[in-house]
């Protein structure tokens, strides 16, 4: 089975993970419990209690208040929604409980991808890579890592664990997991024949100057210009697109890339890319489109998917299926064995404010 199409479903299921590893709680660092107060609470309500500014326990770890904003900002950021918006806070608390969930689960997966999951130099620094590409320049690059106030040592060793815990679900997925056969393919193709053409399916081209929303404004602004003067140089040599795709990028390399993409289901494609596709003809390059990943320019490939180019990618779907159900199960184990608790229960749904909670948190 294309390990693409696992590593495709590592990063659905593991969303955010190494977010939480390396914005929110320090690698994982583990912190002493506050003192408890005495109270007149009954044996039960003990049981159940935590001490004060604690939302949840996984295990031993505390995730605080605290953390979980933190996090939270960082998914509404991500989302493009940052404090300027209006309805911020409500956003804030109504993002509480999918933060604490990405945390919850971090800490269950970092107790679970322990040092015998082997991860090599060569994977560590691929992966690496991946990160810088997601920048437009050097300048950038620096600047994310002093924000989250490390340096590239220790941001790869954040990436070294982040990987471990890829592995130790992939193992965990992939456990037992049988192979669809040409039958089953088939079958699933001729059910669903409509939603492998547009406007369910496309596969299209792309030319992207990474450049993602947590970049300082100076820095989006050199990767838009830099994308608007490549627009007019298609404009003037059209053949430039195809060079671009067939380009190997070097490590060292900052700039505009060409991505020739598999093809799509467009209703997860950023909006900004579906607005786009649905104006375009095929084979037209399109303006400066702005999206989550940067800045890019798109050409429409094809606009149906027969049954040979889509073997492959449903036997995966099949089997990604599959392998969900597996990963799952083993999350769900790996959480019971760990006693995950949820004990601010209103901060968690967010039946309580940021104001309200910092007076709390100083006053239980």
């Amino acid at each position: 089975m294309n390990q693409k199409s696992i590593a495709a479903l590592m990063s659905i299921l593991l969303s955010g993970t190494l977010l939480a590893i390396l914005l929110t709680v320090g690698c994982g660092k583990k912190e002493d419990a506050p003192p408890q107060e005495a109270s007149e609470q009954t044996s039960t309500e003990k049981d159940l209690s935590c001490p004060p500014g604690v939302v949840a326990l996984a295990g031993d770890r505390q995730i605080t208040r605290q953390e979980v904003d933190q996090r939270a900002r960082i998914n509404l950021r991500h989302a493009g929604v940052d404090e300027s918006d209006p309805d911020f806070q409500k956003k804030l608390i109504a993002a509480r409980k999918g933060a604490t969930d990405i945390l919850v689960r971090a800490y269950v997966m970092q107790e679970a991808a322990t040092e015998v999951i082997e991860v090599s130099t060569k994977e560590l620094e691929i992966e690496l890579l991946s990160w810088k590409m997601r920048v437009p320049s050097k300048e950038a690059w620096e600047e994310f890592l002093k924000s989250n106030n490390m340096d590239e040592k220790q941001f790869s060793d954040v990436l070294l664990k982040d990987l471990r815990i890829r592995k130790m679900m992939d193992k965990a997925a992939t456990r037992d997991v049988p192979t669809p056969s040409p039958e089953e393919a088939q079958q699933f193709y001729d059910v669903n024949t409509l939603v492998f053409s547009w406007p369910h399916r496309v596969r299209y081209d792309e030319i992207r100057w990474p450049a993602p929303p947590h970049l300082p404004a100076a820095s989006r602004e050199q990767a838009r210009a830099g994308m608007e003067k490549l627009l007019r140089d298609l404009a003037q040599n059209p053949a430039l697109f195809d060079e671009m795709l067939a380009r190997q990028v070097q490590a060292n390399y900052w700039g505009p890339i060409g991505i020739p993409l598999p093809y799509q289901t467009v209703k997860d494609l950023p909006p900004s890319i579906q607005n786009s596709l649905q104006v375009l003809v095929q084979g037209e390059i399109s303006p400066v489109i702005e999206t989550p990943e940067g800045f890019s320019v798109i050409r429409i490939a094809s606009l149906s998917q027969s049954y040979d180019s889509a073997y492959n990618e449903i036997l995966e779907s099949i089997y990604g299926d599959r392998c969900r159900v597996n990963l799952e199960n083993w999350i769900k184990r790996q959480e019971q064995k760990h006693k995950i608790r949820i004990c601010d229960i209103e901060f968690y749904r967010g039946e309580i404010s940021s104001a309200t909670a910092n007076v709390q948190s100083g006053t239980r």
